[in-house]
């Protein structure tokens, strides 16, 4: 499941323009793999045709925040804006992993969690050059 919140600014000839929004996702996985070798249960030691299997099952949390605003310097001639974003995130994930079997060297487990998180800053200014040159 994911959901995203999100507004921006309503008037187009504003000079401020602006974007700001939550995001929230959470995905829950489960990946089961059994691998069998018909005859190896004959085999002495082994006793079973299943050399292999595990259980993986993942659980990962996203959050993030954003924000991006754009200033008109010039509004009557439209030649150059200014431009600051940022984006907030963190993830969380955790994981269990449950294995056995001749090909994995016996019975294993094992599980861990591990968060991510940051911020991405984004400014940039640009000039507009279409009406110098004519263009519309």
């Amino acid at each position: 499941m994911s959901q995203e919140l999100g507004a921006s600014s309503s008037d187009p000839k504003s000079p401020l323009q602006y974007t700001v929004g939550l995001y929230y996702s959470d995905q829950d996985d489960h990946l089961g793999q059994t691998v069998q070798t018909l005859g190896a249960a004959a085999i002495p030691f082994i006793g079973t045709d299943t050399v292999f299997s595990s259980n993986i099952r993942t659980a990962t949390r996203q959050y993030a925040a954003y924000a991006d605003a754009s200033y008109s310097l010039l509004p009557t001639l439209n030649l150059l804006d200014l431009d600051v974003g940022l984006r907030g995130f963190r993830i969380e994930q955790r994981q269990s992993v449950a294995a056995g079997g001749l090909f994995n060297g016996g019975n294993s487990f094992t599980q861990g969690t591990e968060t991510q998180d940051g911020v991405s800053p984004v400014s940039r200014s640009w000039w507009q050059v279409d009406h110098l040159l004519g263009h519309e």
